[in-house]
């Protein structure tokens, strides 16, 4: 279980990486750590492994805004100004409909949606109203001073992280022939435990998140409608009221 949300520098991984494996791991380019740290991030794809971002005024021209650089999933999409939430829109010909090039006329279909829709491509969000601003809560990689991505401050996550970035350079040192077949098995071997050890323990839920997942479910009258104020109350328990008859 991990939801303290503190995080620790690469530095750390990098420190145990050589420690761990002295003698076989002498030097790391610090290039490739970073690479591969953003890529041991991403293959977990773990919630608590990303922190909570949420973008500044994006301006929206002509159906289109450009998306946050350091975005890796988006949460939810609302108007800057009135704070009515979009949904994404499942419209195949939402591009055609809402967004050509800056020369060319397309149809007005901003009466045609009672709740304003988007999609994503190619580093934009596209929108179904031509103008206005909007702003996205999303999930981004955690980095320090130096722009390097932090790992989340888990015994088990720090030891999946170091144990990718061994793997990645055992396997460049096996086809060298600097490392032998059987060491790097076992490198391969103690990182893919390392992953499933450090999946479960960020997958579990603590009691509070729990506990608010309860009371999204256990409602005798469900609200169908909590995506409309960005699911502020979702974990707020119910109340029902019953009026005596006598």
């Amino acid at each position: 279980m991990y939801n303290t949300g503190k995080q620790v520098s690469l530095k750390v991984v990098l420190e145990k990486v050589l420690r761990d494996f002295e003698g076989v791991i002498t030097e790391i380019q610090w290039a490739d750590a970073v690479e591969w740290a953003a890529e041991a991030i991403n293959l977990m794809g773990l919630y608590p492994s990303y922190v909570e971002k949420v973008s500044k005024e994006i301006v929206i021209e002509n159906y289109r805004g450009e998306l946050p650089c350091d975005i890796s999933f988006i949460k939810m999409v609302r108007d800057f100004n009135t704070g009515s939430t979009l949904i994404r829109s499942f419209d195949q010909f939402h591009l055609s409909n809402h967004y050509r090039c800056d020369d060319e006329q397309v149809s007005d279909c901003d009466s045609c949606h009672s709740i304003p829709t988007y999609i994503t491509n190619n580093n934009y969000i596209f929108t179904s109203y031509k103008e206005g601003s909007i702003e996205i809560a999303y999930k981004g990689i955690a980095t320090d001073e130096d722009n390097v991505p932090m790992i989340p401050d888990d015994t088990k996550y720090i030891r999946a992280v170091a144990g990718y970035i061994a793997e990645r350079i055992g396997s460049k040192l096996y086809y060298q022939d600097k490392l032998t077949e059987g060491k790097l098995q076992r490198i391969e071997r103690d990182r893919d435990w390392a992953f499933g050890s450090a999946k479960m323990q960020l997958s579990i839920p603590d009691i509070d998140t729990m506990e608010s997942m309860k009371n999204r479910m256990l409602r005798l009258i469900p609200n169908i409608n909590m995506h409309n104020n960005a699911f502020k109350l979702s974990s707020q328990p119910s109340k029902q009221i019953n009026h005596n008859s006598f």
